[in-house]
């Protein structure tokens, strides 16, 4: 079953021009920015704030999970792609 989806992620990245496979890696890149501004935010309030707030101590985590570390796998896959392609 994960080699299924394996092969359907590689074959969707197969699918994408070159171009558009740079093109999407740079703005991967440009909208990682944001939640690590958002973690440097939310840090400075949980640290430094006498208002430790549940909402905030929840929100970390999320953005770190949905924010960054979902956008740097598929911009592991996307690399690994360009690279497959420099070889061939």
């Amino acid at each position: 079953m994960i080699q299924n989806v394996i092969v359907m992620v590689n074959s969707r990245l197969q699918a994408i021009p070159t171009r558009k496979l740079i093109k999407s890696r740079k703005i991967l890149l440009a909208i990682m920015f944001i939640p690590a501004l958002l973690i440097l935010i939310y840090g400075y309030f949980i640290l430094f704030s006498e208002l430790q707030n549940q909402l905030l101590k929840v929100m970390l985590p999320l953005i770190i999970i949905g924010g960054i570390f979902i956008p740097v796998l598929e911009l592991g896959q996307i690399n690994a792609e360009l690279k497959r392609r420099k070889r061939v």
